[in-house]
């Protein structure tokens, strides 16, 4: 490699690099003769100095800053102080990242967050949501900021915005919204939100470092709400449509004038999919001939492969029958091709039925329904989809459709009993004596 006296004068009449025909090289390097390790990269459009030295048994080379922005004399008390640190077995570059680490800001590590995690669309959806809603104003805070006071107050302010937030909507929709419903809504945001920023702090913890190579994140700021015991407390929704309103629900399903949503809440009650894997379901995932169906991308990332009871069988090939070319069993004129939104055909059911309900509420009913005809808790965990991971035993058994058939046949059998409740009058016998 060249080398010669780096000045002012001499690096300013050195030519920007010319690349070979065969472009297997894009720079030229010269060292200075007086201070070893200092030395200058030329490319085609700049003239940049650098250091270099071996550290701890490896070469490590960092840049030092472009000749038009740092005087060459500058450049050269740098490298020499850089020498000196990397004589005491300092890796610069580490320390740099370090520095760069300690400057990083909540939006810099929600970034790599997303980019680096195996994340759904949905989960990116509603992390977004939180980052741009809760956390706007703390998107240039630095993480090393962020503490546990910060935390607490914006956790309170995180509820109130959303209490206000319902208040003003229900206000605007000419309703009287109840003060428990307003906690609730209020309580169940402010625990999403810090669940997610939880979860980015967690990232950056194992993610970033600081210049002594610990954890830039060294205490989750969060944890002060575990530790402290002050996370709102939010009842687990247990609405159910209860067995004896089933018939009621299943006549005012069967009168909606959509089959397309007649048919998408059938099937969440006879398989106890969660309403966005129905949604989705396209005609490759359904073997008429199996009697099988296949969900690929699911809450636990596990696919899922459901036996099919003959009556839903039968209304899966009744569609199939009448199916156009859309490739998704409910299909849409929207953008996604598939069904999105059910809230008005539900309200009808609800109407004419009297019954209020979530679609989750179906799924609810199928897992009680199994439950009620001591179908093993194995087996209706496999139904559903539910992770086993935490029971040994679960660990070694293998999912098998058609041992689920049987369940799945008795289930089907006692939900369509359920809804098709006898309406035939009874007549007394009357007595002979």
């Amino acid at each position: 490699m060249p080398k010669l006296k780096l000045t002012k004068s001499g690096v300013e009449k050195l030519p920007y690099f010319q690349p070979s025909p065969d472009h297997s090289k894009n720079q030229e390097l010269y060292w200075d003769t007086e201070l070893a390790g200092f030395g200058l990269r030329i490319t085609g459009s700049s003239k940049t100095y650098i250091v270099e030295k071996r550290v701890n048994g490896r070469t490590v080379r960092s840049r030092i800053g472009r000749h038009n922005q740092i005087p060459t004399e500058k450049a050269r008390k740098m490298a020499q102080s850089l020498i000196l640190d990397m004589s005491n077995g300092k890796d610069i570059n580490a320390i740099k990242r370090a520095s760069d680490g300690e400057s990083m800001t909540l939006a810099d590590a929600f970034k790599d967050f997303i980019e680096m995690r195996d994340l759904k669309d949905k989960t990116i959806h509603d992390y977004g949501l939180s980052m741009n809603k809760a956390f706007k104003g703390w998107k240039r805070k630095r993480l090393v900021d962020i503490n546990r006071n910060m935390v607490k107050n914006k956790y309170s302010q995180i509820k109130k915005d959303a209490e206000t937030r319902y208040i003003r909507r229900s206000k605007d929709r000419g309703l009287s919204p109840d003060k428990e419903v307003i906690e609730k809504r209020g309580n169940a945001q402010a625990n999403l939100d810090m669940r997610f920023l939880r979860s980015l702090m967690n990232f950056a913890s194992g993610q970033y470092e600081d210049r002594n190579g610990q954890p830039l994140v060294k205490d989750n700021p969060v944890a002060v709400l575990t530790k402290t015991k002050s996370w709102y407390r939010v009842e687990r929704r247990q609405t159910i449509i209860k067995p004896h309103q089933l018939f009621l629900w299943f006549d005012a399903v069967n009168n909606l004038n959509s089959n397309l949503v007649k048919d998408y809440l059938i099937l969440l009650l006879f398989t106890g999919l969660r309403r966005q894997e129905a949604m989705r379901l396209k005609w490759n995932q359904i073997d008429l001939k199996a009697k099988t169906l296949t969900v690929i991308d699911t809450k636990n990332r596990k696919p899922l492969t459901l036996p099919l009871g003959p009556f839903i069988l039968k209304m899966l090939k009744a569609r199939n029958n009448n199916a156009t070319e859309s490739e998704f069993v409910f299909p849409s004129t929207g953008k996604t091709g598939h069904l999105v939104e059910s809230k008005y055909q539900t309200a009808q059911v609800t109407k004419e039925s009297g019954v209020k309900f979530c679609l989750h509420d179906l799924r609810r009913v199928f897992i009680n329904t199994a439950e009620s005809l001591d179908i093993s808790s194995y087996a209706v965990k496999q139904l559903v989809n539910h992770s086993m991971d935490s029971d040994v035993t679960a660990g070694y058994m293998v999912s098998d459709p058609e041992r689920l058939r049987k369940p799945m046949e008795k289930i089907d059998t006692q939900l369509l009993r359920l809804c098709r409740k006898d309406k035939a009058k009874v007549i007394p016998i009357k007595n002979q004596d």
